[in-house]
C-alpha cells in the first residue's frame, strides 16, 4: 500500500529508485516545518557583528596608543627641543608614508563595507550574487 500523497505520474513504479522518489516527495509535503539550518545569510551577519566589535576595540587600543605617543613627545619637545625638532625631520617622511597608506586603505575599506551592505540587502530581497559579489561579501564580512 503506497501513502495516500503518492503520485503516480510524477513517480511511476517502473522508475528506478521510486522508493527514494516517493519517500523524498512526502517528506517534502508533509505538513511539519522542514529543519532550519542557519544561512549563509545569518552567518555573514554573525560575522559582520564580530568584525565591527573587533575593530572598535582595535580603535580604542590605537587611540590609547596614540595619546601615550603624544604624552612622550611633548615631553622630549619641553626637556630638549633641537633633539625633538631633528627627529621630526628625520621621521617625517615615514609619518607620512604610514598616514597615507592608512588612509587609502580606510577609504578601499568604507567603499567595500557600502558595497556589502547593499549586496546584503540584495540577498535580503531573496535576489542570488554572481561570484565576485559573493567574494567580495565574504572577504568585507570575514
Amino acid at each position: 500500500a503506497l501513502s495516500s500523497v503518492y503520485d503516480p505520474i510524477r513517480f511511476p513504479l517502473s522508475s528506478r529508485g521510486c522508493t527514494a522518489a516517493r519517500r523524498a516527495y512526502s517528506q517534502s509535503t508533509s505538513s511539519g516545518p522542514p529543519p532550519v539550518k542557519p544561512s549563509s545569510l545569518q552567518k555573514i551577519a554573525s560575522k559582520s557583528v564580530v568584525l565591527s566589535q573587533k575593530i572598535a576595540t582595535k580603535s580604542l587600543l590605537l587611540t590609547k596608543s596614540a595619546i601615550l605617543a603624544t604624552l612622550r613627545a611633548v615631553k622630549i619637545t619641553v626637556t630638549d627641543p633641537k633633539a625633538a625638532w631633528k627627529y621630526v625631520k628625520d621621521i617625517g617622511p615615514a609619518v607620512k608614508e604610514v598616514a597615507h597608506h592608512y588612509w587609502v586603505g580606510s577609504k578601499l575599506l568604507a567603499t567595500q563595507v557600502s558595497i556589502a551592505t547593499r549586496l546584503l540587502k540584495r540577498l535580503l530581497q531573496g535576489k542570488t550574487l554572481n561570484r565576485s559579489e559573493r567574494r567580495l561579501l565574504t572577504r568585507t564580512a570575514a
